[in-house]
């Protein structure tokens, strides 16, 4: 049993514009955040934690599921809620002297469906128990949720794919650790965009993978240089982000699309596609995939529900040829004999009725306004003194930053004024930070903008 006491004294219960459970929510958080509460800790059961704070059980109840949603707690079956020993989201948690963390691009937890998932979980999970369906299932996932993201697939990104040929894991990193252990050797080649993504980076180079940055500007991943790479080593793959780059948020030309597609057919490399912002869409043209024209033997798809729902919802999925796919599954199945298959089939559940779809279409003009206010709010606290322009689509904007200032100095600066941003550097010297706009409040939005104008200057 647990000994932990809570208490509302440093959380004003008069603000009425916050609902209780949120109070309750924000409050856990905290002591997440400031340690108080250890990794591995048990939490008191939810009547006894209500009557510590002078709540109702349901606003615990409330605040625990969104906890657990979003990955900062784990709830163990007949035992009790507790923080994980080590989660995505602990090792992204301000430091107490930190006051603003700037996330890189996660979606807002509060604009999700999540009674109708809540509801539809346990309705699922009752429903299997009860008819003793909680064995092993299908190491690639629950058959009709693989057959409903075949169908978006086609119908949305005009990718032609058999429901076999997909893999259902939990999230997008899983997706990589497994493609880089399951497909390569060690000693294999592989290219990526230099910035990229640092996730993904960890887990070419963990299965002994020689990793080859590539530098990207204003089209995206330089294809010149990919070429010139590719007569001089012999590439197996390379790894783009080509709808919303990470972190520069750029959109990969056509013509460079085209040119890596040669270069994929010519040399007989794979294109690993981690399509992490599919989902949201702000631009009048709809661009589809790099997959999408791609031959399925040449592909590697990755897309992920972690920006539709919350960090905290691992479930992704992986789109591959036959071949390359039975090896993804036989080796999934090594460290991960099957998924959440409860999730899964409300997720199923979620598509079927079509609230997954309201919802999207809903947060993407809720995040498309936001988008829009960040960009505005940049333009007046920085004006033309850094480089940005408003993104195509994901939930990220990148604002570059001509200071000869290093990325370890930027780094302090933000620090010492109380924020905690990675600082990135592109091949032409420029620096830049990407902000996660779709949760971030305005007044630390504005914190930060000002942070960047108040950069002293490069000969101090």
């Amino acid at each position: 049993m647990s000994n932990i006491t809570f208490h509302f004294n440093s959380i004003s219960i008069d603000n009425q514009s916050v609902p209780l459970y949120r109070l309750v929510e924000n409050m856990v958080q905290k002591e997440i955040s400031a340690g108080t509460l250890k990794p591995g800790a048990m939490l008191p059961s939810s009547r006894e934690m209500a009557e510590q704070l002078g709540v109702s059980r349901k606003t615990v109840v409330k605040a625990m599921e969104a906890l657990i949603l979003k990955g900062r707690l784990v709830s163990k079956n007949r035992v009790g809620v507790f923080v994980p020993e080590s989660t995505f989201a602990d090792t992204d948690a301000p430091h107490t002297s930190q006051k603003i963390i700037v996330n890189d691009g996660f979606p807002d937890t509060t604009l999700i469906p999540f009674k109708e998932f809540s509801r539809t979980y346990r309705q699922i999970f009752n429903r299997m128990a009860q008819w003793q369906m909680l064995g092993y299932n299908d190491p690639k996932g629950y058959p009709k949720f693989r057959q409903t993201i075949s169908n978006v697939m086609a119908q949305q990104r005009g990718l032609s794919v058999e429901k076999d040929n997909i893999c259902v894991v939990r999230g997008s990193q899983m997706a990589l650790y497994i493609v880089a252990h399951a497909v390569f050797s060690p000693g294999d080649n592989i290219a990526m965009e230099e910035p990229g993504y640092h996730n993904a980076y960890k887990a070419f180079r963990e299965a002994g993978l020689s990793v080859h940055g590539i530098p990207v500007d204003k089209d995206g991943i330089d294809v010149d240089k990919l070429e010139h790479l590719c007569r001089t080593v012999s590439l197996n793959a390379v790894y783009v982000t080509p709808r919303h780059q990470y972190p520069t948020t750029v959109t990969l030309s056509m013509p460079r699309r085209q040119k890596l597609r040669e270069l994929s057919l010519k040399y007989g490399f794979f294109v690993i596609e981690d399509d992490f912002g599919g989902d949201y869409n702000f631009s009048s043209r709809h661009l589809l995939p790099l997959s999408a024209m791609m031959p399925t033997s040449h592909y590697m798809y990755i897309s992920t529900f972690s920006k539709v729902f919350a960090p905290g919802t691992r479930v992704g999925f992986v789109c591959a040829s036959p071949e390359v796919m039975q090896r993804i599954a036989e080796y999934r199945s090594l460290i991960d004999i099957q998924g959440d298959s409860i999730a899964e089939r409300a997720l199923y559940d979620l598509y079927e009725n079509g609230v997954l779809a309201r919802h999207v279409r809903r947060s993407c003009i809720i995040y498309k306004e936001r988008m829009k206010n960040a960009t505005r709010m940049i333009r007046h606290i920085l004006g033309n003194s850094v480089e940005y322009k408003q993104p195509h689509g994901g939930l990220a904007i990148w604002i570059g930053i001509h200071t000869q200032h290093t990325v370890t100095q930027l780094q302090k600066h933000f620090s010492d004024n109380g924020i905690s941003i990675a600082v990135h550097q592109l091949a032409d010297g420029t620096k830049g930070v990407r902000i996660g706009y779709a949760a971030m409040k305005e007044n630390d939005l504005t914190s930060v903008l000002e942070c960047i104008k108040a950069l002293p200057p490069d000969n101090c």
